[in-house]
């Protein structure tokens, strides 16, 4: 069982509680979808602890704002029926890359600073070097930047400079 970080027990979840019991209307406002990747999980329950009643309001995760960004489907009728929307975890598992590596399409969230190891493992896993990769940061704000190259540049390290770790991997 995972534990809670210390920031998100005693800051985040505090201050969501807190700021609960002390208003009529809160609103926790995240960015993308809520429900994907984030910690919203361990929100609910501080706020059910605390006899909390709460809404979850849905947003659109970076993965679909980066698809509609680049102007390419993750799915295309006979070519990719398939879509993988992972994080990279540096903890040993034989099995990770290549559970991924079999959908069509594949989205990495939070993925710069592992994008080397991820191309890597893709292309050892089987996946051709040749493979177009789009590198998406703060996608769908005024910051959002996008860099297209193949999983070959990215093994090379062609994606870290400049661009932060929050960064999407879509292939």
């Amino acid at each position: 069982m995972w534990q809670l970080s210390t920031a998100q027990q005693f800051i985040i979840n505090k201050q969501i509680v807190d700021a609960a019991l002390e208003h009529d209307v809160v609103v926790r406002l995240k960015g993308g979808d809520p429900m994907l990747f984030g910690r919203v999980d361990e929100e609910m329950r501080a706020l059910e602890a605390a006899g909390i009643e709460y809404e979850v309001v849905p947003g659109i995760t970076a993965a679909l704002a980066s698809a509609a960004t680049l102007k390419r489907s993750l799915t295309l009728r006979g070519v990719s029926r398939s879509v993988a929307l992972a994080t990279f975890s540096r903890v040993p598992r034989s099995d990770e890359i290549r559970e991924q590596v079999n959908a069509d399409s594949l989205v990495f969230y939070m993925g710069r600073d592992s994008g080397v190891e991820i191309a890597q493992q893709l292309i050892d896993a089987g996946r051709a070097v040749s493979t177009l990769v789009a590198v998406v940061e703060a996608c769908s704000t005024a910051r959002e930047r996008v860099l297209t190259l193949t999983l070959e540049e990215l093994a090379c390290g062609e994606a870290s400079s400049g661009l932060m770790r929050r960064s999407l991997l879509c292939l």
